[in-house]
């Protein structure tokens, strides 16, 4: 399997699984490709020109030869220049590594799109019984605050080296949030306490607990009812407090997050709802476990663990 193979598969995957569906999603690009279109001079050089093909803002290959095959790889969370060393040192001792796949977009610096990112929480939100209008707003209004810095050293060193370097944020994200969905459907869990139990018993999260980190009760009591679930498992970043207050208003019982806060959890005390807090990276890591699961039934790969990733393969 090549990068370029790995990285058409990861958009097709992901679109397969995401909440809006393949052809909300392809309209999406069509819509990018017409305003595109329009644009001419600066502007148009400034387009990232990507979104026309590939409708997830926080995945690309930022830097190598695309017809890379792939046999060995780098995979980590958080990809900085300490991963970058890492790569060249082992090729340095004469072992192999043919790329770097990061998950969290850091890496992309001023070509990220938050807006392709955060689109699916409309439909998540709608899904829990939020109006589209207000759901549409709500993300619109969240948008609005998220910079796009522009910080390129990454690439930069990874170009230096001949490092090539991709990301895969939401597709890995969308095969967490689908399985979470499809285990709660099987179990049936009860309480919250019962969905706590499940999330605890993934072995990525397993691996983090025996460094320490645990899935918990951030708000509520793991002896209430579950009843309508909100999984946030994609969709870039955790909704704000005014998005959470219109899903509880919409009849939502219990959030399941990655990370929490003071905010949110004011928020779900108001309204008598219950926050479970799966640990972060363990949580990133089902789902690009997953997503690597699909890549390696393709074209064998093997996987170096680093930056709180742990490879976990499911049969």
């Amino acid at each position: 399997m090549t990068i370029r193979e790995l990285y058409g598969e990861s958009i097709e995957w992901g679109m397969e699984l995401d909440p809006r569906g393949p052809q909300a999603l392809r309209k999406q690009m069509q819509c990018s490709r017409a305003e595109y279109e329009k644009l001419s001079g600066r502007n148009k050089t400034l387009y990232d020109a990507e979104r026309l093909n590939n409708p997830f803002g926080d995945t690309r290959i930022m830097c190598g030869d695309p017809d890379t095959e792939l046999t060995r790889v780098i995979v980590g969370i958080d990809i900085d220049t300490a991963e970058i060393l890492l790569a060249e040192a082992l090729r340095q001792r004469g072992e192999r590594l043919d790329a770097i796949i990061g998950h969290h977009a850091s890496a992309m610096s001023a070509m990220t799109s938050a807006e392709d990112t955060m689109g699916v929480q409309v439909e998540m939100m709608v899904a829990d019984g939020v109006l589209r209008s207000r759901a549409e707003s709500l993300v619109r209004n969240d948008l609005k605050g998220r910079p796009r810095p522009f910080n390129y050293r990454i690439v930069q060193m990874a170009e230096a080296l001949g490092i090539p370097l991709m990301t895969i944020h939401t597709p890995a994200d969308l095969h967490a949030y689908d399985h979470t969905h499809k285990l709660v459907a099987e179990r049936e869990p009860q309480k919250v306490g019962d969905l706590v139990e499940i999330i605890a018993g993934w072995p990525e999260v397993q691996w983090a607990i025996e460094r320490g980190e645990q899935p918990k009760v951030a708000a509520g009591d793991a002896r209430n009812s579950i009843g309508k679930m909100h999984c946030h498992f994609t969709g870039g970043w955790n909704p704000t407090p005014v998005a959470m207050t219109a899903m509880c208003e919409a009849g939502v019982e219990t959030f399941v997050l990655m990370a929490s806060s003071a905010p949110l959890e004011e928020v779900a005390n108001k309204y008598h709802a219950s926050i479970v807090v799966a640990p972060h990276y363990p949580a990133d890591n089902v789902g690009i476990n997953l997503l690597l699961d699909r890549a390696c039934a393709i074209s064998p790969l093997d996987v170096v663990d680093t930056s709180n990733f742990v490879r976990v393969t499911r049969g």
